[in-house]
């Protein structure tokens, strides 16, 4: 064997050296770990330059964490220092402003330090120098998880979670060994947990594609036990992923497009550290994983239990769903896999509670182990070349993010859905008795992806919209290949997923560029050691609670050479284009706007009405072939909306029905193909107007740092559009239309907005805003 294929594993003990862990074990990456290195100089099997050349996928669900705790200040993220978060209609405050009141009590330091008469809380650091790695957790059941989404509104973080500890946030150094791969590979940055909920049904969606038995009508998400005694545990009776595998490779005849699956749990196998798997194989929970090798047989953490003790008969000849799917198999194990070329095709890792990052386990034991799963797949080189592995999040645990989750909506509203996503919405429902029956489950908050492969190099932000069943349909994409069957006639197909949630989360393969024979690559030099001490402090918010900005990447990586100048990070091409128009119908005194979709993708829309505040915000998913149209009630107030959608898109819409009646100008933007766009302007009134066109990311470029405005004459030509075309900065704009007078002063009351990324089936960057002027001095 080469050099390679027999790359050692690292100790714990060496790797926390790596890490710079004090004796009181806080954590900051001072080299780029010897995995991390292996995998970006192991270049892509390219024998296609397709989906093909993938031959293993390995997914890893980790505990707890939220995308802005982990990568809120990472550059190049939609996080802190989002340019367009939603505005709460009844405050006028960004959601990062989250309301605080008195009657929060103090018991158990859940204030943070935080004085009374407070009004709000922003996100705020951790540090782990000072409080120590091993902090408590937060409240992340459904009620609280649906009270702060609040039917889209998002401003009830502290009140439902009882804890300002849900603001609080990681900077580089305590979560250094995430963000550097993120910095050599890819982050998803629109990735959602599948449903408001803990961790049982977030992980039966990523075995099964359901959190409730899609056969059943009304069916209600279940929460099975792990109880030993029979009498009380609970199991999901509906198909998981692997029983398809299964049925799949029982159908061929040619054992060689029979497709080969495992579960690694039980440790890393080394002597001394941990075999459970914090009973979060949520295969274990099913039917067809119980009953064996006898009846009565049930699987906690890999071992065989029946009438409560531990079955002690023969094990030889479990079943393969058994075998494969609850037994015990270590890291190690994977490892001598690896270098024996019998990685399966797919692959699950769940690790045990010391490393899986649930608070209070800590951030750097789940480093280490990731670590070691790494480690154990680039230990042979021609097996990695052909390997993805997927790290993600189960849920947030109760911590702060601040991107509205998508979510459907029925006949009743508010808002509305394209016709043919209305079908299984019955199987999105919590049918549980509480305050939120009869609510859709989710999407809940993001959490972090990161994308590990040899065609995912490079420091990548991938924005499009995913969620947990976006692995299945990940393996769809690649293993039913393997199928002469073809969409839901493929046995691979995974039914349980709704058309609704297939619709609006993507299938992953965005993430990746398969054609490009390999991503350039600088090594990273050492880095600068961290001086670690150990903590006792309380994890209470600062005396200045400012919003923070983004972490300078030449500080915290030592060099920079996977951001571009201003920053902002190479992006994935993304599947949008979305076409939002309002136009006023004065005969009925309505805001008409209409929800098009010409794009691939589905997406989730909210509308904010800040003119009737109380409302609930209205929800739109919309695909192709099938747009929407809704309308507001234009009140002696007039109208104001914002509708956002995913990677920063807005519209806005203000207004009042007397101004416009006479001069009625409307506005549409329209997409080049170059990534520019163009407006379309027209004098639908009785005369001549001047328009006031500001370009805001003309600011970045400008020497004095202002926005670009125009103003332009809107002659009265019976209604004939007039054009103006726009640069936008990488497919970026945000360009706002007001109406003036002969002064040039806005009147105050007419106004569109049009924010986003036009998208050409290119690379493009970040949004520029995220990191111009908001960027750390080095």
């Amino acid at each position: 064997m080469s050099d390679n294929r027999t790359h050692r594993q690292m100790s714990r003990r060496k790797f926390m050296e790596m890490m710079g862990v004090s004796a009181g074990g806080v954590a900051g990456l001072s080299m780029l770990p010897p995995a991390i290195q292996q995998a970006l100089a192991i270049p892509p099997n390219n024998a296609t330059g397709t989906i093909r050349d993938v031959e293993h996928v390995v997914i890893m669900m980790q505990e707890n964490r939220s995308l802005n705790h982990y990568f809120g200040t990472y550059n190049g993220v939609r996080g802190f220092t989002d340019p367009r978060p939603v505005v709460s209609p009844a405050t006028g405050k960004d959601v990062f402003r989250q309301p605080i009141t008195d009657s929060l009590s103090n018991k158990d330091g859940k204030r943070c330090g935080v004085p009374l008469g407070t009004s709000e809380v922003l996100p705020y650091p951790i540090d782990y120098d000072k409080t120590g790695e091993g902090l408590r957790g937060t409240d992340h059941g459904v009620n609280s998880g649906q009270s702060c989404w609040n039917h889209g509104r998002y401003d009830n973080w502290i009140a439902a979670k009882g804890d300002v500890l849900t603001m609080s946030y990681l900077r580089h150094k305590d979560v250094s060994y995430h963000r550097y791969l993120a910095n050599a590979f890819t982050v998803c940055d629109h990735y959602f947990v599948s449903c408001h909920g803990d961790t049982i049904p977030n992980r039966q969606f990523l075995v099964s594609g359901a959190a409730a038995n899609p056969a059943l009508k009304n069916p209600k998400v279940i929460w099975p036990s792990w109880d030993k005694t029979p009498a009380v545990r609970v199991v999901s009776d509906w198909t998981t992923y692997p029983e398809r595998i299964e049925k799949f490779n029982a159908e061929q005849t040619n054992p060689g497009r029979k497709i080969t699956w495992r579960t690694y749990q039980g440790g890393t196998g080394k002597p001394g550290e941990p075999t459970d798997c914090y009973e979060e194989n949520n295969l274990a929970y099913f039917a067809a994983y119980n009953d064996q090798p006898v009846k009565g047989c049930y699987w906690v953490d890999g071992v065989c239990y029946k009438d409560g003790k531990v079955y002690t008969g023969s094990l030889d000849n479990l079943p393969t769903l058994v075998r494969n799917g609850v037994t015990n198999r270590s890291i190690a194990q994977m490892r001598e896999d690896v270098l024996n070329n019998q990685l399966p095709n797919i692959s699950w890792v769940v690790a045990p509670y010391k490393n899986c990052e649930h608070p209070s386990a800590t951030v750097t034991d789940g480093a280490y182990y990731i670590n070691e799963v790494l480690s154990a797949l680039v230990a042979n080189p021609e097996v990695w070349s052909k390997t993805i592995f997927l790290l993600n999040y189960d849920e947030n645990d109760g911590l702060f993010d601040h991107v509205v989750p998508p979510m459907p909506v029925d006949e009743k509203g508010p808002g509305k859905m394209s016709p043919s996503l209305l079908n299984g919405l019955d199987r999105e429902l919590y049918n549980h008795e509480n305050e939120w029956v009869g609510q859709y489950i989710g999407f809940g908050p993001r959490v972090p992806m990161l994308v590990v492969s040899p065609w995912s190099k490079g420091g990548w932000v991938c924005s499009e919209v995913f969620d947990h069943t976006s692995t299945l349909r990940f393996l769809e994409a690649r293993f039913g290949l393997e199928s002469d069957k073809t969409g839901v006639e493929n046995p691979l197909y995974e039914s349980n997923i709704t058309p609704w949630r297939r619709a609006i989360a993507g299938d992953l393969t965005s993430a990746f560029d398969f054609a490009k024979n390999d991503a350039a690559f600088v090594a990273y030099p050492k880095g600068g050691p961290f001086v670690n001490k150990s903590g006792k402090f309380p994890p209470n918010v600062p005396l200045t609670n400012a919003m923070p900005k983004v972490e300078n990447p030449v500080t915290a990586f030592g060099t920079d050479n996977t951001s571009n100048p201003d920053f902002s990070r190479r992006s994935r091409p993304l599947p949008y284009e979305f076409h939002i128009n309002g136009h006023l119908d004065a005969a009925k005194k309505q805001l008409v706007v209409d929800f098009v979709n010409a794009g691939k993708a589905g997406s989730c829309f909210y509308a904010y009405d800040y003119v009737l505040k109380d409302q609930k915000p209205r929800r739109y998913s919309v695909i192709k072939g099938e747009p929407l149209q809704d309308a507001w009630d234009v009140t002696d107030k007039g109208y104001h909306l914002a509708i956002h959608g995913p990677n920063g898109y807005l519209r806005q819409f203000k207004g009042a029905l007397t101004a416009e009646l006479e001069v009625d100008p409307q506005v549409e933007i329209l997409y080049q193909a170059n990534g520019d766009v163009t407006l379309k302007l027209v004098n639908a009134g009785t005369k001549d107007q001047t328009l006031k066109i500001t370009v805001l990311y003309d600011k970045i470029g400008s020497a004095d740092r202002t926005p670009s405005t125009k103003m332009r004459p809107l002659k009265l030509l019976t209604c004939v559009p007039q054009f103006e075309e726009i640069k936008t900065r990488s497919g970026w704009y945000d360009i706002t239309v007001e109406l003036v007078n002969e002064s040039g002063k806005s009147d105050g009351v007419y106004l569109r907005r049009f924010a986003g990324r036009v998208e050409t089936g290119a690379a493009s960057v970040t949004d520029p805003f995220l990191t111009f002027n908001n960027v750390e001095t080095a």
